[in-house]
């Protein structure tokens, strides 16, 4: 196929980059709120734990 008449061809794809993005965004968001409740869970509650003896 000669490159100029495969121009229009690609350009009637749908573009799936932006849609493979979303599931990366959330992904990476979902990683990083893990990162944080987990750095919590380990680093701060120790140092104030809770009082069960009330």
């Amino acid at each position: 196929m000669h490159p100029l008449l495969a121009v229009p061809v690609i350009a009637a794809n749908p573009t799936w980059t932006y849609w493979i993005g979303v599931p990366l965004a959330i992904g990476g968001v979902l990683y990083a709120l893990a990162i944080v409740v987990g750095f919590l869970r380990k680093v701060q509650s120790p140092r104030y734990p809770r009082d069960t003896d009330v």
